[in-house]
């Protein structure tokens, strides 16, 4: 049986756990691979339920989108996206459409670029919680 945390209490976990994750990776599906390992068992232990590649269509707007990890939280979705490569900018409108999204409670981004890293600069996006997991200093 499943649990569904309250989402800062998911985002608190999911930052730890990510935290976890060392090793260098040349590519965003090594690096996923890599919080997958971590994730999957952290969460079996603790009943959560989380999804890799999760599709999900906003009831709202129509909007698809495919998140790399989410955790089911008691008020939604906490979508963690994991980022290696682009702008600043397109990575903040990014998270910003995630966070805007009805069903998504939350919002943690794994990076191992400080300057993807720099752009989550206050606790909320949207009015929902935001997290951010700079690896930079963990690749081995």
């Amino acid at each position: 049986m499943s649990r569904q945390p309250p989402v800062r209490e998911a985002l608190a976990w999911a930052q730890v756990v990510a935290a976890k994750t060392t090793g260098r990776h040349n590519e965003e599906s090594g690096l996923q691979a890599a919080i997958w390992d971590q994730l999957r068992p952290a969460a079996r232990v603790l009943g959560l339920r989380v999804e890799r590649e999760h599709p999900y269509q906003d009831a709202r707007t129509g909007k698809r989108v495919r998140f790399d990890f989410t955790v089911e939280t008691e008020e939604g979705l906490l979508v963690i996206e994991v980022k290696m490569k682009g702008s600043p900018q397109s990575l903040g409108f990014q998270l910003h459409q995630y966070a805007a999204l009805d069903g998504v409670a939350g919002v943690l981004l794994v990076t191992t670029k400080n300057a993807l890293a720099r752009i989550v600069a206050e606790p909320t996006m949207a009015t929902k919680p935001i997290g951010v997991v700079n690896l930079a200093f963990n690749q081995i």
